[in-house]
């Protein structure tokens, strides 16, 4: 069985359907990855924007990390905003990605501690949302894909992360939402 967050799906399970090896069938539910494209080219933020909506967060060993302050449910439509509004327990909504995740924090120290090379590397940062391990290692050279199941989240925290952290990156980094 392949994993799969599978949020959109009804709580029941599904039938499992008869496929061959080669049937790329998509079940109900399930968010097909896609590409999204972005300017990469945007004019930075000038010092003031960057004071009233971004923070420092801070690693042993580096400069610190710019990070955006999440949207609120005013900046948002339909049930992302209703998550992030009252509950993370909305059904079917994932909203984790506005979230910064204490793993996340840990992992930028743990290779900043272990002194892992990047340079060169292709890297995949899987449900990304603010992007700060990804960052780290496009700062540090590698080629970075970032992929998160929101739409929103990749464009409202993982976007304006990358453009303030990274201006200007040898390889634009990519971005896919999806399962």
């Amino acid at each position: 069985m392949d994993f799969k967050f599978n949020f959109g799906a009804a709580d029941t399970p599904a039938e499992p359907a008869e496929k061959g090896p080669t049937d790329l069938s998509t079940p109900e539910g399930f968010i097909v990855p896609r590409r999204v494209t972005v300017d990469w080219q945007a004019d930075m933020p000038d010092e003031e924007t960057l004071e009233a909506l971004y923070e420092e967060m801070e690693f042993k060993g580096r400069e610190p990390i710019l990070r955006c302050r999440p949207p609120n449910s005013e900046s948002l439509d339909g049930p992302l905003a209703a998550a992030i509004e009252g509950s993370d327990l909305v059904p079917g909504v994932y909203e984790g990605g506005f979230k910064v995740w204490e793993c996340s924090m840990d992992l930028v120290n743990h290779l900043v501690d272990n002194n892992v090379e990047f340079k060169d590397l292709k890297v995949i940062e899987l449900g990304c949302g603010h992007g700060l391990p990804g960052i780290h290692a496009l700062q540090q050279g590698a080629v970075v894909d970032f992929q998160d199941y929101n739409t929103e989240v990749l464009m409202e925290v993982t976007v304006p992360n990358i453009r303030v952290n990274c201006p200007n990156p040898p390889t634009p980094p990519k971005l896919f939402i999806g399962d």
